[in-house]
């Protein structure tokens, strides 16, 4: 008599002969929602590293103003308490504007120079301490629409402006 090897399978191991379409679907949409939010991070990371490259030219641009300002000193400055403005036109304002030669260059620094910032606006002025004071801003809307894209964030204001200051003796 000849007896035969019976197979019998486990009761708890039946069921498990592969993955259900339900577990490759929660995977698959685990899976595409952590690439969306790498996207997202993606756009963060370029939009701030736009924000960054416009504070280092308006630190640049600064710096130049002020090394303009050092060679003809009697030009810029009037005295203590002077201020004058100009945007990337080269219109000079405030109380005391360039003169002369002084002028000159400033206008041909605010279109050569001041006009890599998007709606840029720089204001010069001396400080009583003998030292001068040079703001640049500018519309830094790209970088600071970070909030105002991400879903669900609060109507924003109007983006604020970019703002570098530099303080230094000429």
């Amino acid at each position: 008599m000849t007896t035969r090897a019976r197979h019998v399978s486990h009761p708890l191991r039946r069921g498990a002969r592969g993955l259900s379409m339900i577990e490759v679907l929660v995977a698959t949409v685990v899976l595409a929602i952590g690439l969306l939010g790498l996207a997202g991070l993606q756009v963060s990371g370029i939009k701030v590293a736009q924000g960054s490259t416009l504070r280092w030219k308006a630190s640049e641009v600064a710096a130049e103003l002020a090394d303009r300002m050092r060679a003809n000193r009697a030009g810029f400055v009037a005295g203590a308490g002077t201020l004058f403005t100009v945007d990337a036109s080269g219109q000079p304002g405030g109380n005391a504007p360039p003169t002369g030669g002084a002028a000159d260059s400033l206008v041909d620094w605010a279109r050569t120079r001041l006009v890599v910032l998007p709606g840029a606006l720089a204001v010069a002025g001396v400080r009583p301490d003998g030292s001068t004071s040079i703001s640049i801003t500018w519309d830094d809307a790209r970088a600071s629409r970070i909030a105002v894209d991400t879903p669900g964030a609060p109507a924003a204001a109007p983006p604020a402006p970019g703002k570098f200051d530099l303080v230094t003796a000429i």
